[in-house]
């Protein structure tokens, strides 16, 4: 296997953990704690988690699709 294939694959599994099990990896809890202004809230790291992680999965997808052309 050479590595660009690796890295394709390895790009779609971190974008499907990011994007459909972040609250599982965060463990994040939904109860209300004293933060920071600079801080995100839990929601707001979800959601990045989510946008990063649909980014890892389409640049992984077309990657894979390149990689399988040639």
């Amino acid at each position: 296997m050479n590595y660009e294939l690796f890295i394709s694959i390895v790009l779609i599994i971190v974008g499907v953990l990011y994007t459909f099990f972040n609250e599982k990896i965060t463990k994040l809890e939904d109860k209300p704690q004293e933060r920071k202004k600079w801080e995100l809230s839990v929601e707001e790291q979800r959601a990045r988690m989510k946008i990063v992680g649909i980014g890892c999965l389409v640049i992984g997808s077309i990657y894979l699709i390149i990689q399988l052309l040639k």
